[in-house]
């Protein structure tokens, strides 16, 4: 299952639904546009974990301890779950994944055409994904070189591995064809298991779930994901009772943070 939400559904009574790291790191932020991308994320994510299993937003807790130096920026996880959660933020979007099963990934990007393109897709793209990129007419390259780090993130989100992999060592489907991983340089397993499904989230922005590939994932149609009546947990706050309405009404994400194709951390 994936929502998607813009910054504008961001509320300032969610601060209290956060921990004492989470609460740090949103005070951190410098601009309201980070806090509210990191508050909606965090948010949203419990609800996407409420919608799953039940219970109330203000008793799941979030752990993103790095498995690597165990800051509190590592991959999202639901503490007592394993459900598999994922949070991607980009611009004014939030998306937020979960499967109740087992792992996912998520990524939404917005579409730059100000970047230095050539450079981004030479330390992003194989040797044949840059020859195909490089032949389309220049003014398809953007978007196509953001699908392809869309589908190439949300498949490191998968596996847990993030940017720490090169993204080189991936090689996905070109933008005219459905998404899927053809090859993972010393991972020759993930092609059997992950599954891209390219997400139409909005025309300004390229997105991609990564599933397991013998599952069959719930995307919902653009239109009802950003309508005024997306498929989304509804949250509902009242003093004293902070619940989650399973009803499917507008609201969504949230994400780890890393190094866009447009530069800037989300």
């Amino acid at each position: 299952m994936v929502w998607s939400a813009t910054l504008d559904q961001s509320r300032p009574d969610w601060v209290g639904l956060l921990d004492a790291d989470e609460a740090s790191r949103y005070r951190s932020f410098r601009s309201d546009a980070d806090r509210h991308r990191f508050l909606l994320g965090a948010t949203l994510a419990r609800a996407a974990v409420c919608w799953a299993f039940g219970g109330n937003v203000d008793d799941v807790i979030l752990d993103r301890t790095c498995d690597r130096c165990g800051g509190p920026h590592g991959r999202v996880r639901a503490t007592g779950s394993n459900a598999g959660l994922s949070i991607s933020h980009s611009g004014d979007r939030v998306l937020v994944a979960v499967n109740p099963l087992g792992p996912v990934g998520v990524d939404i990007e917005r579409i730059d055409e100000s970047r230095d393109l050539v450079g981004v897709a030479r330390r992003v793209m194989r040797g044949p994904e840059y020859e195909a990129w490089h032949a389309l007419a220049k003014d398809a390259r953007p978007r196509a070189l953001t699908m392809c780090w869309a589908r190439k993130e949300a498949a490191l989100k998968y596996t847990g591995d993030g940017l720490r992999v090169p993204m080189r060592d991936l090689e996905v489907t070109t933008p005219d064809r459905p998404a899927a991983l053809l090859s993972w340089s010393g991972r020759p397993d993930m092609t059997a298991e992950v599954g891209l499904t390219d997400l139409d989230i909005d025309p300004a922005y390229a997105a991609c779930l990564a599933h397991p590939r013998q599952c069959r994932p719930r995307v919902w149609p653009a239109q009802r994901l950003l309508a005024p009546l997306g498929l989304l947990p509804h949250v509902r706050s009242r003093p004293g009772d902070t619940t989650v309405d399973a009803h499917h009404v507008r609201t969504s994400a949230s994400g780890r943070r890393g190094v866009g194709p447009t530069g800037r951390r989300e």
